[in-house]
């Protein structure tokens, strides 16, 4: 019992680091996944109310659309911060 709690206790502190060191990095996910997901949960409700039927259908094309090109300027910011992308695969 001791074992299991003491690797319980080194692998919380680990994640507690990567979360310390490497926060930023959540960033980009939640650009990409959090107007989806708001846009997926209250599209009927609130969305529609606001912008009428066709604005909220209108509203997911444009989600889209912005969300990738937003993307894109992101990874054009951490390119430039960085200095370089290693985009190879080792298959």
């Amino acid at each position: 019992m001791w074992r299991k709690d003491r690797k319980l206790s080194k692998m919380a502190e680990e994640l507690k680091d990567t979360f310390r060191e490497g926060w930023q990095g959540f960033w980009l996910p939640i650009i990409i996944l959090l107007p989806f997901i708001l846009d997926y949960f209250f599209k009927f409700t609130v969305f529609t109310a606001r912008l009428g039927k066709d604005g909220a259908k209108y509203m997911s094309l444009f989600l889209l659309i912005f969300i990738g090109g937003l993307v894109s300027i992101s990874a054009v910011i951490i390119k430039e911060r960085y200095g370089c992308a290693n985009l190879h695969m080792d298959l």
